[in-house]
């Protein structure tokens, strides 16, 4: 890797880095992680909820309360 040769992984150069607006960005949404519903009352329009590590039964309760809302959790298949 680090002598550059063939058949190696390669390493990583300089300038393969994102602009700095841009940087943390999901489809230029700012993602953010929902433990609770206090935290999904929190989001606003220019940012994308990610459901944390936490139990069916809460999960489900979020979800709900995000689709009365139209607000876009990303890590759920089928809530928009």
């Amino acid at each position: 890797m680090r002598l550059k040769r063939k058949s190696y992984p390669s390493s990583v150069a300089v300038g393969a880095k994102s602009q700095r607006n841009k940087s943390g960005k999901i489809n230029n949404l700012t993602p953010k992680l929902i433990h609770n519903l206090k935290e999904l009352s929190s989001l606003n329009k220019e940012s994308i909820g990610i459901l944390a590590k936490i139990g069916v039964k809460k999960k489900l309760e979020i979800i709900k309360s995000a689709k009365e809302k139209n607000i876009r959790l990303l890590n759920v298949k089928g809530a928009q």
